[in-house]
């Protein structure tokens, strides 16, 4: 299996992007926010200067409930 088949597969579990990205492994010391947390403008700003491009898909993709599919991660590259 590949770096992204072990991803994915992590993937699987229920509970939004967040959830997941935290229980990655290396990622032991992120810890999980309240989506309020991540909407509220003051905790945003300057990111979407430092990231113009796809900013809005981020944070939608962050703030999913959904876990990232195959297809997000495959869109990461």
């Amino acid at each position: 299996m590949n770096n992204n088949e072990d991803i994915f597969e992590e993937s699987e579990t229920s509970g939004g992007w967040i959830q997941w990205f935290c229980e990655l492994e290396g990622h032991e010391f992120f810890s999980e926010v309240d989506d309020d947390f991540v909407r509220d403008s003051f905790n945003l700003y300057g990111l979407k200067q430092l990231i113009p491009t796809r900013y809005e898909e981020a944070l939608e993709m962050i703030l999913s409930s959904d876990n990232p599919d195959s297809e997000d991660l495959a869109n990461q590259k």
